[in-house]
């Protein structure tokens, strides 16, 4: 194996990346290591990964997860499938608030808008508990 050819699997085994990613990080004239390495490369499969990892606790915003994802070389076609198939966005919101034992407060919904929760959807979450 070519130095370059070890240095890229180590790149790819600390985390789950993107084609595009691997592409920036090799530079020019990297098309031969992008063939060799294609069984290692799936992008759908690293998306979901991200997905799962931005659950419970490290719930994210739908902006934010988009910016992060398309910041990472994410097709955009599957960012938009995926965006899609997420629980709705209170839902979600709601569940991160409870996963850091939080009650809806002005404190709280700063931490959700930091989050890249939008402000329409902190909005409903306190008019739904102050109900």
């Amino acid at each position: 194996m070519t130095p370059d050819l070890n240095a890229a699997i180590a790149f790819l085994a600390r985390k789950p990346r993107f084609e595009a990613e691997l592409r920036a990080w090799l530079g020019e004239d990297c098309d031969e290591l992008i063939t060799k390495l294609r069984p290692y490369l799936n992008d759908s499969l690293t998306l979901d990964t991200y997905v799962r990892a931005r659950h419970g606790r490290n719930a994210v915003g739908r902006a934010r997860m988009k910016i992060e994802l398309t910041e990472r070389g994410c097709p955009s076609v599957l960012i938009d499938n995926a965006l899609t198939n997420l629980l709705p966005e209170h839902e979600r919101a709601r569940a991160l608030l409870d996963a850091h034992r939080r009650d809806l407060s002005p404190r709280s919904a700063r931490f959700l808008v930091s989050r890249g929760f939008d402000e329409e959807t902190v909005r409903e979450l306190i008019e739904t508990s102050s109900d």
